[in-house]
């Protein structure tokens, strides 16, 4: 079981780099606080471009469209973690 590192999880939302499921997780559920979402998906996409991830950088973006309107954003945040889905797919699970 991997260990829980405090500064790993603080850093969490603000990077695409998770190395544990509390992390994507975590980003995820940071996805939906109003603003601080948004903020950190614009880091995530920077990240992604930086990085050349063209995958990680479409699902950013349609991730951050997405979460734009009020209410809808919040719910389509919800059914779509893409954090954990980016996860899933660099560990060969998804």
């Amino acid at each position: 079981m991997a260990e829980i590192n405090l500064e790993r999880i603080i850093k969490a939302p603000w990077t695409i780099d998770h190395e544990s499921v509390v992390e994507a997780v975590l980003a995820d559920i940071a996805d939906i606080v109003p603003l601080i979402g948004e903020l950190a998906g614009i880091v995530r996409i920077l990240e992604a471009i930086e990085r050349r991830d063209d995958f990680r950088v479409a699902v950013e973006i349609g991730d951050l469209l997405a979460g734009i309107p009020p209410s809808v954003g919040d719910i389509l945040d919800i059914l779509t973690p893409t954090n954990l889905m980016c996860y899933l797919k660099k560990q060969g699970k998804l």
